[in-house]
């Protein structure tokens, strides 16, 4: 896992070669709070989905790749036998 930092307000997360995941910090809320907010990294801004808002980049970092890690490692398969 790669994060790189775009900016003091972005950073996007990658897996080798592949964008997992924009992080963005944003302000929700009334009053309003600053949070990071992680979306997956498609290409396509329509098919990104919302992983989570966070009160740093790290834990959203963390976050974020424990469920990539989670759907994209391979699953083990055990003989019942």
């Amino acid at each position: 896992m790669t994060l790189t930092r775009i900016n003091d307000e972005e950073a996007w997360m990658y897996d080798g070669s592949i964008r997992v995941a924009i992080i963005r910090r944003v302000r929700i809320g009334r009053p309003s709070a600053l949070l990071w907010r992680s979306v997956t990294g498609d290409e396509n801004p329509d098919q990104r989905a919302l992983v989570g808002y966070f009160p740093s980049v790290q834990m959203a970092a963390a976050v974020t790749w424990r469920s990539w890690d989670q759907r994209h490692k391979p699953v083990e398969r055990h003989s019942l036998s």
